[in-house]
Order: C-alpha cells, then sequence, then structure tokens
C-alpha cells in the first residue's frame, strides 16, 4: 500500500522526466509542465487547480488501498498498468497542448 500513497508523486516525476527527456530539455530545471499548472492554466484559478490536484491524488490513493485490501496479489500489477497509463496519457495531454 506505501506505493500508493504517493503513486500521483511518482506518476507526475517520471511522466514529465520522459515529457522533458523526449523534448531535449533539463528534468531538473523548473517548468509549467506539470499536471497541477495544466489544469491552472485551463482554469485559470490557483484554488480550484489545486483543489482537483488533491483530489485525483486522494482518488488514486483510495483506489490503491481499496485494490490492496480485495486484490493484495495484483496490486502491483494494476499499479504498474495505471502507472504505464498514465505516462501514456500525459504523453497525449502534452502533445494536444503543444500543437
Amino acid at each position: 500500500f506505501g506505493l500508493w500513497v504517493f503513486c500521483l508523486l511518482f506518476y507526475e516525476f517520471i511522466a514529465v522526466s520522459f515529457i522533458r527527456l523526449k523534448q531535449n530539455k533539463s528534468i531538473f530545471l523548473p517548468g509549467k509542465d506539470h499536471l497541477h499548472h495544466l489544469i491552472n492554466q485551463k482554469l485559470n484559478h490557483h484554488l480550484t487547480s489545486s483543489l482537483i490536484t488533491a483530489g485525483i491524488y486522494v482518488l488514486i490513493a483510495l483506489l490503491g488501498y481499496l485494490i490492496t485490501l480485495y486484490f493484495v496479489h495484483l496490486s502491483f500489477l494494476i499499479y504498474l498498468i495505471l502507472f504505464f497509463t498514465y505516462v501514456l496519457g500525459r504523453f497525449v495531454l502534452n502533445k494536444k497542448l503543444n500543437a
């Protein structure tokens, strides 16, 4: 279950790192390509974008808790599948925003 608690942070870090590497940018420099910045760009309201990001975080953590509770042996596999789905989704989102 410990992986699920920090999943959005881990997912976002890896996704942004891959996107930046693909664009030949440094992964260590700050940028506006994180999920909360993208949501804030769309809504133009910092509090709302923070609440949405926190909601996504809590939803994934609760989902992870339930998966770990009921499907202990499949929890890590589901975590990895969700990870690859998230990274792929971020690539698609980034492509749409930069088109």
